[in-house]
């Protein structure tokens, strides 16, 4: 417990780290956010409430998927949590014989995902993403993933991917930011704010889901995620999506 002393001695006390309700059943403690211990059987009604155009983000990457699927050819999913994205792949391109895998560091979530969509072109992998021995490929998707590696795992990762990718293959990057104007930054966070409250989670909830992603969750900037994919070597980098600090990047190899 810190005292300040002022006109008044004010009581800062540190919370413990107790597992508080952020919503959907899914607890948490601070700094303790984890996508294992139960969070995958209510994960994607949580993220859809979570996340301003999450729905939508998935609709994109289908539609954008269609300009890089190759008959035969391999699509990755990083931090496939419970496949969702991932079947829809499957579903668009398997007429093309296009095999997708999904990838998961939690093994609750690649599990849940195997038993929740079998298809014969779909398949859930438990590996890191940043090490992974990727095969090559044509597509590959991140809904905000990299966000929670150390910024030179999310570098790492990113050269991993593009090594993989054939010439002319995308990679699809979705990820929080933070915005280079701390005015528009504190707008968002206030609308991202509203967004949640009129999706039913109370100000209880979402204080908690903050506090837990404490050291767990560092957003970069956008220049800096633009600057990484075009540092791994990606020759056409752009923003496709952007809802409040929540934006998404296409990168294609040359």
């Amino acid at each position: 417990m810190t005292t300040v002393q002022g006109p008044e001695s004010i009581s800062l006390v540190t919370p413990a780290a107790t597992a508080t309700d952020v919503g959907d059943d899914i607890t948490a403690g601070a700094g303790h956010w984890s996508f294992g211990h139960g969070v995958a059987g209510t994960f994607d009604n949580h993220i859809a409430r979570s996340v301003p155009g999450y729905a939508w983000g998935h609709d994109l990457t289908i539609a954008m998927s269609k300009y890089f699927a190759k008959p035969g050819g391999i699509m990755y999913e990083l931090g496939c949590s419970t496949g969702t994205l991932s079947v829809r792949l499957a579903d668009e391109h398997g007429v093309l014989g296009v095999n997708v895998v999904g990838i998961d560091v939690e093994g609750e979530m690649v599990r849940h995902a195997t038993a929740l969509h079998a298809k014969s072109n779909l398949s859930f992998e438990l590996g890191d993403i940043t090490s992974f021995p990727y095969d090559r490929c044509d597509f590959v998707a991140s809904h905000y993933t990299l966000q929670f590696l150390e910024p030179s795992e999310r570098v790492a990762t990113i050269e991993h991917v593009f090594q993989a990718l054939r010439p002319g293959g995308a990679f699809m990057l979705f990820e929080k930011v933070l915005e280079s104007s701390s005015v528009i930054q504190d707008i968002h966070t206030q609308l991202h704010t509203d967004f949640k409250l009129e999706r039913g989670f109370s100000p209880l909830q979402i204080v908690s889901k903050t506090r837990s992603l404490k050291s767990v969750l560092a957003p970069s900037s956008s220049a800096q995620n633009l600057e990484r994919l075009r540092s791994a070597g990606f020759g056409t980098v752009g923003i496709i999506h952007k809802s409040l600090q929540f934006e998404g990047y296409l990168a294609i190899k040359s």
